[in-house]
């Protein structure tokens, strides 16, 4: 029995931690005589830990303040497994190194961009690459990021998994009756600084004097942005057509998607971006800006749409053309969900993992 260790740098419920849930639950892993632990060396949402241990053989908690006792810790811990797969950020480079010394396997899956780190940070995980078996990259222009040949041929590109959910209602998504009322929904933090939503208000208030269909627009999340996004709302004549809906959990998020008759991600950048290739699954035309992760799951006008990243005038545009060409939206929504089903299906993204571990572990 090969043993592999997960590391990450906390667990919450955020991205990174449902990319490795959706990989390790997969009938791939449990038939392929592979024991999973997770090792985080962080803060710990426990209730959400307690969800998930049936997934892992075994659970450590490394969230120790001194560098050398930790080092001291994750030397010991390490020994104890074949291939040491690292989705960390801040202690990337340290965990690798480790590893290296250890003269264990190491997977390193990149899950932002490089271009989002500060200089120092940028650097030592530059540095990690060199030091990896194997790089994973979470969307292609990741990769396009690693300036050495060497580490590129060893880098792969493996989009996260996303759970495909099923609308038994309409393929199409056309569960709207009234043609006068447009749903939209965007789902996320609710911060300017990364997922801009300031551009989607401000986008709706132009929208509004082009139309004279009602516009309803839900804002599935909470951030430290809640308030200077209600007010930006108020300030612009939409505070009506906005509702802000705090946390919710997913069910009652995927209750939400299903109604709408549009997705929009205003984001200047995402490691990834779930949320849009879920709505894609529904059957949702789905909006994203332009940040460079999208082209892994949007082809404009083929299976969603994109606008330049801060511009509302272009995105109240493109919700007006689409608006007034149902059948046009409903087809790439269509296309968009064939597409979206099959190419981030988990248990696709499962075994590509596999054959990785399978290779390194000849």
């Amino acid at each position: 029995m090969k043993k592999i260790a997960f590391f990450v740098e906390c667990w919450h419920r955020a991205g990174t931690e449902s990319y490795i849930i959706d990989i390790i639950k997969s009938n791939l892993f449990h038939t392929n005589e592979l024991k999973i632990d997770l090792i985080v060396l962080g803060d710990v949402d426990d209730s959400y830990l307690d969800e998930v241990r049936l997934y892992f053989n075994d659970i450590f908690i490394v969230n120790i303040k001194s560098k050398l006792n930790r080092m001291v810790m994750l030397s010991n811990i390490i020994n104890n497994y074949q291939i040491i797969h690292c989705h960390l950020y801040t202690s990337m480079f340290s965990t690798v190194l480790l590893s290296k010394v250890k003269r264990k396997k190491n997977v390193s899956t990149y899950h932002i961009p490089f271009s989002s780190w500060n200089f120092f940070n940028k650097n030592l995980w530059f540095f990690s690459t060199l030091l990896s078996d194997k790089c994973i990259c979470v969307c292609t222009y990741i990769q396009s990021e690693i300036v050495i040949n060497s580490v590129k041929l060893k880098s792969t590109v493996i989009n996260p998994p996303v759970n495909i959910i099923n609308n038994d209602n309409n393929d199409n998504n056309d569960n709207n009756d009234n043609n006068d009322v447009i749903n939209i929904i965007g789902v996320g933090r609710l911060e300017v600084k990364q997922k801009d939503w300031g551009t989607l208000i401000k986008a709706i208030s132009i929208l509004k004097s082009k139309t004279n269909k009602k516009i309803n627009v839900i804002l599935c999340g909470d951030g430290p942005d809640f308030d200077k996004l209600k007010n930006l709302a108020i300030n612009l004549g939409v505070n009506e057509i906005f509702t802000f809906t705090g946390h919710l959990e997913r069910g009652t998020v995927i209750k939400e998607l299903v109604k709408a008759d549009f997705f929009v991600l205003p984001s200047k950048f995402e490691g990834f971006g779930i949320a849009p290739v879920e709505a894609m699954q529904i059957g949702i035309p789905t909006i994203t800006a332009n940040y460079p992760a999208s082209d892994d799951y949007i082809t404009h006008n083929k299976t969603g749409w994109q606008f330049e990243i801060g511009n509302a005038e272009e995105l109240a545009d493109l919700l007006l053309m689409l608006i007034e060409n149902k059948e046009f939206r409903n087809n790439v929504a269509n296309e968009g969900m064939r597409s979206a089903r099959e190419k981030f299906s988990p248990e696709i993204i499962a075994g590509k993992h596999l054959d990785i571990y399978q290779e390194l572990l000849k």
